[in-house]
């Protein structure tokens, strides 16, 4: 039996994004939908990279780092006014990016 193990992964993703928002501070923006941004030229990646080592055969133990990055660009967004009323503008992009460490155990019953 192997004991030690490495594996990952990637992902491509094109995308639309939206969001809104109640910014519930500000009495002169509309609630609960004080503004909502839209684009739909995005795209998303996602890796992965792990590695296992089996304890016993049935106890294993697991590490993965992940890596995320979303982008979205040439968009809308649009303000809604306490008077019914509306204005809208460019959004040039959005951006969000994350990483993570992950630890776990699995037990392998059969």
């Amino acid at each position: 039996m192997e004991r030690f193990g490495l594996y990952g992964s990637f992902e491509y993703h094109w995308i639309d994004f939206e969001a809104e928002a109640d910014w519930n501070l500000r009495d002169d923006f509309a609630h609960p939908k004080s503004f909502e941004q839209k684009a739909s030229d995005g795209e998303g990646i996602v890796l992965a990279l792990g590695g296992k080592y089996d304890l016993t055969d049935q106890w294993s133990v697991h590490l993965t780092l992940d890596y995320q990055e979303w982008k979205a660009r040439d968009g809308k967004i649009r303000f809604f006014d306490n008077g019914g009323g509306f204005t809208t503008q460019g959004l040039n992009e959005v951006n969000w990016e994350s990483w993570a460490a992950n630890i776990g155990v699995t037990y392998r019953f059969l």
